[in-house]
């Protein structure tokens, strides 16, 4: 008898121990301390205290997903190829509508699959440069015409501006000098949350940089998406030391064609921090910020 009574308690025990655990595990989850779906993905977006910007690993090219106060971000789109890869990102998180895209500039590896996601889910507003008609881009310009038919909003930014996105800011900068180099109109975007920031650069080069310093853009971030896949164009010595960023993120292929990252440039990054993160290596990397500091995660 004694026997059958100490194994219901140790029952009731064991019980009260896992809805316990389960409960805890839920809202560390909520808070954004654990990855509660096991994925590396952080899936609570709707988190007013967290803002959450995933680099997904998209090959050779840029595509980032960021999400804050339930509204959802995407700068760059990878190559049509990486379409599948998008597609499962906003499946898994149940993403269904995108409030805003900000197209960088006109090379396939940055836009090439808006066109599939205009087609495919509900884009509220689309950002594109003042430029890119001056660059005779049909593909391109059949993305904005499809965007138009599907009800997405199509703004076109030139000079400064900000966008106000959930519970963040997002500064901009859209050159509109004459150049033949694409990159070079590449638009600039400093995703500012609380205390924390995340500047995006495009393909932008170092004429671009170089004008981003004399004009009196505030670079100053805590993440920096380096541009053009590491190139040896960019990421100058001057523009890095007015970014000082804590963090580095290289969105690039694995063993792809035009040896990104070069090392010269990799060089340059070190000497601000060893903390680089490369979609070739790690897969995708998803940074959480909490307005006073930013955890990384990788899923490769």
């Amino acid at each position: 008898m004694n026997g059958n009574k100490g194994k219901k308690k140790l029952r009731i025990t064991v019980l009260i121990l896992s809805v316990v655990l389960v409960t805890v595990m839920f809202a560390l989850d909520r808070a954004g301390v654990v990855d509660f779906d096991g994925d590396g993905v952080f899936s609570d977006f709707e988190n007013s205290d967290i803002l959450t910007v995933s680099f997904l690993d998209v090959g050779q090219g840029d595509c980032a997903f960021i999400q804050s106060g339930g509204e959802t971000m995407m700068i760059d789109t990878g190559e049509n190829s990486a379409f599948p890869v998008v597609e499962d990102f906003a499946d898994s998180n149940n993403i269904d509508c995108i409030d805003y895209i900000i197209a960088t500039h006109f090379d396939s590896d940055h836009t090439g699959a808006l066109k599939r996601i205009v087609e495919s889910y509900e884009v509220k507003n689309l950002f594109v440069s003042n430029a890119y008609s001056s660059f005779n881009s049909s593909a391109f310009t059949d993305c904005v015409n499809t965007a138009k038919k599907n009800a997405t909003k199509v703004v076109t930014l030139s000079g400064e501006g900000s966008i106000s996105f959930g519970n963040a800011v997002v500064n901009t900068f859209a050159p509109s000098y004459e150049t033949e180099n694409e990159n070079d109109l590449s638009i600039i975007a400093k995703v500012v949350f609380k205390d924390t920031s995340f500047l995006f650069t495009g393909d932008a080069e170092k004429a671009e940089e170089n004008l981003l310093i004399k004009n009196g853009f505030d670079l100053k971030s805590d993440v920096l998406k380096v541009a053009h896949h590491g190139s040896d164009t960019s990421s100058s010595q001057p523009f890095l030391k007015a970014v000082s960023p804590q963090f580095f993120v290289i969105s690039v292929g694995e063993n792809n064609d035009y040896g990104h990252p070069n090392e010269k440039c990799l060089d340059r990054l070190y000497e601000f921090t060893d903390r680089i993160y490369r979609t070739d290596i790690c897969g995708t990397v998803t940074a959480v910020s909490d307005g006073a500091a930013i955890t990384f995660s990788i899923k490769n």
